[in-house]
């Protein structure tokens, strides 16, 4: 996926946000952009935008006026809490658009979003409450941002085989693989949020681990049970033989499960 990234003022070139999504594998535009002459920002950007075709725009603080600003046609839109009541004359935004804000931002309010999705006539789950501050820079409004731009733009991964092997898999095997993959991956992200849900009305917890805009509250036993959890579950009703040294860790996911069960047991005898 090929994303154009355009920075805040006085942001630069090669910043967090966009070393994140060049992390996760994707083609990432950052052109330098001029603080002081909006107009010459937008130039430059329609010019990016022109030139490579990218499969969405995202668009950080003034870069988000500068994405309302450019001329994209259908390609989507992710908006950090963008500043357009400062910069530029657009007031709306396309129907594919969501916006990332936190409600702690003293730099943009919030309340900028709320009017901005509602001017344009887009549902309030267009716009997503995350992270801490105006930067957005902490893990979880990250991969939102990641998220985002990975299903606006109907990206889907590819797997990716090493070069010494020989496979003998056509292109449409590995393509209805990579969107099982996706599948897979979708579920296990809406049970993580089920466990959150559950873990919210059994507990005193109303900011539960399994919630990812809390992970940064999370006690270190709780992120540890669900990685132990999810790594198990995955491991024992997979093939042995699919990746190598899968055996040996199933092995230890077995005797893992031995140990829950006998405490389990342990706790039933205690309390009876």
């Amino acid at each position: 996926m090929t994303i154009l990234f355009l920075h805040g003022w006085t942001s630069i070139v090669g910043g967090r946000k966009p070393t994140f999504l060049k992390e996760a594998g994707h083609t990432v535009l950052n052109p330098a952009l001029p603080d002081e002459d909006f107009e010459e920002t937008v130039r430059i950007a329609q010019a990016e935008f022109d030139q490579h075709q990218p499969d969405v725009v995202v668009g950080s603080s003034r870069g988000g006026a500068v994405a309302m600003s450019i001329k994209s046609g259908e390609k989507p839109l992710v908006l950090l809490c963008p500043s357009w009541k400062k910069w530029g004359s657009a007031t709306t935004v396309k129907a594919n658009t969501i916006i990332l804000h936190s409600r702690a931002d003293d730099v943009v309010p919030f309340e900028y979003s709320v009017e901005l999705i509602h001017n344009s006539g887009l549902p309030e789950s267009a716009l997503i409450e995350s992270g801490t501050d105006h930067r957005l820079a902490d893990p979880e409004p990250l991969e939102m941002m990641l998220r985002a731009c990975e299903r606006l733009s109907g990206w889907e991964p590819v797997f990716e085989t090493a070069r010494n092997d020989v496979v003998n898999y056509s292109d449409d095997q590995i393509n209805d693989a990579a969107r099982i993959q996706k599948r897979i991956c979708d579920k296990l992200l809406a049970i993580i949020d089920l466990q959150g849900d559950i873990d919210e009305l059994i507990r005193d917890c109303p900011k539960s681990p399994f919630r990812a805009a809390n992970f940064t509250n999370a006690r270190p036993e709780e992120l540890q049970r669900m990685a132990l959890i999810a790594a198990t579950q995955l491991v024992l009703f997979e093939p042995k033989d699919w990746v190598k040294g899968n055996d040996r860790f199933a092995g230890l996911a077995e005797d893992l499960m031995d140990h829950v069960i006998k405490q389990i047991e342990w706790v039933k005898e205690k309390y009876r």
